[in-house]
């Protein structure tokens, strides 16, 4: 079960209950850097 989520410019972090946190690029998942600094950063 996820129980975490943190966005940041670069990367998100996934924190599934029982195991480490997960580190995601942005490009792993189809997204763009750009498309999440929108997401309440720098415009």
């Amino acid at each position: 079960m996820v129980t975490g989520l943190s966005v940041f410019p670069d990367h998100l972090e996934v924190t599934v209950t029982g195991a480490p946190v997960l580190n995601v690029l942005c490009r792993e998942i189809g997204m763009m850097e750009s498309e999440i600094m929108q997401v309440g950063g720098p415009k």
